[in-house]
């Protein structure tokens, strides 16, 4: 029996702490004691939920909440365990902060009543296609927690702590409101749509989202055998940013093929596609 891949935890400013898991070589006949805790700094345990799991496959995935609206402000631990009695336990553990201090929860008090009530009022298909557009901003483990949701109201609880967590975050880089970011979308759909898709979904309006205007953008057409190309600038991002996008097919479906910004697709061997 093994278990991998517990989610990283992030600080928590919502009421919930999401859980991932993977489990390997389980006995499909035996049930399973999984217990989800929370340790202080201190190391005492100040939560601990227990479950009993039987698993249909040697090799799955667990996930889970736990609450976190009593905790306080400070370091804690998630830990996670599974032990088939009286087999031997096998555990894991990720270290995680809860941030909340008073003075930002009053000042974003209006702004989250006004964002629940917001989300309330749409309707199943516009919960989920608004999670569909929100997925640059949501890490495989919101995406997966999401597909698994089966109520409408889960949805749009799920939906409200996913913006609230990013309109309250400290950092600067990682805040998103959720009416700028909606917007973007709408000029993403605006300027970058064409007949295979809409705007939101392409690599210009990705990075149109993601980032917003770029500071310079430099169009070169096409110019004997090489292909139609864009450099997008961003000079106040990371010392200066660039994005290329590539014209492959000649249909006006720009793809993302280079880009100096960290975490983005690198390839200094782009010029290819302009010679």
């Amino acid at each position: 029996m093994k278990l991998k891949n517990l989610s990283k935890t992030p600080t928590i400013y919502g009421s919930l702490i999401y859980v991932y898991a993977e489990f390997y070589e389980l006995d499909t006949a035996k049930v399973y004691t999984v217990d989800y805790e929370i340790v202080g700094e201190d190391g005492t345990v100040v939560k601990k939920v227990s479950r009993q799991r039987r698993y249909r496959t040697a090799n799955t995935i667990e996930v889970g909440t736990l609450n976190a609206v009593a905790l306080k402000p400070g370091k804690y631990a998630l830990r996670l365990s599974v032990q088939d009695s009286p087999g031997p336990k096998v555990e894991a553990q990720k270290g995680f902060h809860v941030y909340q201090p008073p003075s930002a929860v009053a000042a974003t008090a209006p702004a989250s009543t006004s964002l629940a009530v917001t989300i309330e009022a749409l309707t199943e298909k516009e919960i989920e296609e608004e999670f569909q557009k929100a997925k640059y901003l949501a890490d495989k483990t919101a995406i997966y927690f999401f597909s698994q949701l089966k109520t409408p109201q889960a949805k749009k609880d799920y939906l409200k702590d996913f913006w609230n967590r990013r309109e309250s975050s400290p950092e600067a880089e990682q805040r998103r409101l959720r009416s700028d970011y909606l917007r973007r979308v709408e000029v993403a759909n605006e300027r970058y749509s064409n007949y295979t898709q809409k705007g939101w979904r392409s690599d210009r309006g990705r990075v149109f989202i993601l980032y917003g205007k770029p500071d310079e953008v430099e169009r070169h057409q096409v110019e004997g055998s090489n292909q139609p190309y864009e450099l997008w600038h961003y000079f106040q991002i990371e010392n200066s940013v660039q994005f290329v996008f590539v014209d492959k097919n000649g249909f006006g479906d720009y793809e993302l093929v280079h880009s100096t910004k960290r975490g983005e697709l690198r390839d200094d061997g782009w010029d290819r596609f302009s010679r």
